[in-house]
């Protein structure tokens, strides 16, 4: 266990875990209907030559990322994605990417390494909110494969089935999404398609805000903070 200020990281035969607290911006889900198809990777690629793969530190200088690197400080992205062991030739998967703050770094980290960033995001049949959130990410990523790769788009919800296809992603990530999924009923779900679509010995990288172990449950979902036990239960 490793313990930072305002961050506690931990691990636990391959789910790696990020409590911090700070502040939330995850927005309520939405119930969605089934999706179609089950996003696959694209067929595995040639890992790029090391000399042509981003470091994380590149990435995160990116001037495209200016407003953003503001949170860098307290989200701590190039310590929260080593220790979850993120490598440029992965698969992996991203839970509700919202913003895209995680987005930003994940998809061309990736791309430059040969690796696959499947999006798994709001149905946009579901709501207005979900439409519009899912038309932006794809006019911002899914529209400049130059500068974020070939991003797959799948969808979570109540309803829908797999995010991806069974035992085919290295690395399923979670960012401050915990309190969401609970507020609506969804993390067993959540955590049971996690499962579903890693391979044998892949990680799950889950960041949430801390409530303290003391606090009354019934904050839990609506306060945007989640104990440490119950994140290790699901």
């Amino acid at each position: 266990m490793m313990k930072r200020t305002g961050l506690l990281t931990l691990t636990v035969a391959g789910l790696a875990l990020s409590l911090a607290a700070c502040g939330s911006e995850t927005p309520a889900e939405t119930v969605a209907p089934e999706a179609s198809d089950v996003p696959a990777p694209a067929e595995a690629a040639e890992m790029a030559p090391a000399d042509e793969m981003a470091s994380l530190s590149d990435v995160l200088a990116n001037p495209r990322r200016t407003e953003r690197s503001a949170r860098d400080a307290f989200r701590h992205p190039a310590e929260t994605l080593e220790f979850f062991g993120l490598e440029p030739g992965m698969t992996v998967v991203e839970l509700w990417p919202g913003g895209g703050w995680y987005t930003d770094i994940l998809a061309p980290y990736l791309a430059s390494g040969g690796g696959t960033l499947i999006a798994a995001g709001f149905d946009p049949e579901s709501s207005d909110y979900a439409r519009d959130r899912t038309a932006e990410f794809t006019a911002t990523y899914m529209d400049n494969p130059e500068e974020y790769g070939d991003i797959v788009l799948s969808v979570f919800s109540k309803d829908s089935g797999p995010i991806a296809e069974a035992g085919t992603a290295d690395m399923v990530v979670t960012f401050r999404s915990t309190h969401g999924l609970i507020n609506n009923d969804l993390a067993e779900k959540a955590f049971a398609d996690f499962f579903a679509v890693l391979k044998p010995g892949g990680v799950l990288g889950v960041v949430q805000h801390r409530l303290p172990e003391d606090a009354d449950a019934a904050r839990e979902g609506r306060s945007g903070y989640v104990k440490v036990s119950t994140v290790t239960a699901l």
